[in-house]
């Protein structure tokens, strides 16, 4: 879970086929949070997978009304990858969390230079703009103490092959 705390956002997918559908999202929420740094806290998307298979529909519907009890802000969306049913669907939800987390990125960013700025304003003159640029990216968490990861290798196991 190293590697997930230096993200912004999470993306579940749940197997609606399988027998543990109705426990994995609270099976994923457990161990993010023995895991702890702020996992439990970064916004997420749910999606339910194989809606292609047989009752694995009914299921998804099961498993969205049990994340919106719980969690109204949380996007739930049935999925079917093979037949790519709802991708769009899918890619549409993701692209409007990033979009929404860069507002927000925006918004602190310009509420801190507002508050340096004003502080400044008493001491010298300012420019008033800022020279951070807002991105999704900068809105990940980074916890220096970890060792930087790239896709294809964890640090513990060696690079695979």
């Amino acid at each position: 879970l190293k590697h997930i705390s230096r993200t912004a956002a999470l993306l579940f997918m749940i197997d609606c086929s399988d027998t543990n559908y109705l426990s994995a999202y609270s099976s994923l929420k457990t161990e993010l949070e023995k895991y702890g740094r702020g996992l439990l806290d970064k916004p997420r998307i749910v999606l339910c997978n194989k809606i292609d298979v047989e009752g694995a529909a009914e299921h998804a519907e099961e498993v969205a009304a049990q994340i919106k009890a719980e969690e109204p802000d949380t996007a739930v969306i049935a999925v079917s990858v093979l037949e790519r049913k709802n991708i769009e669907n899918a890619r549409r939800s993701i692209i409007s969390l990033v979009e929404k987390m860069d507002l927000l990125s925006s918004a602190e960013k310009s509420q801190d230079s507002d508050s340096k700025n004003s502080s400044d304003s008493s001491n010298s003159t300012s420019s008033g703009t800022s020279s951070a640029k807002s991105s999704f990216l900068a809105s990940r968490s980074v916890d220096s103490s970890m060792e930087e990861q790239f896709p294809g290798s964890d640090p513990s196991e060696g690079a695979y092959s």
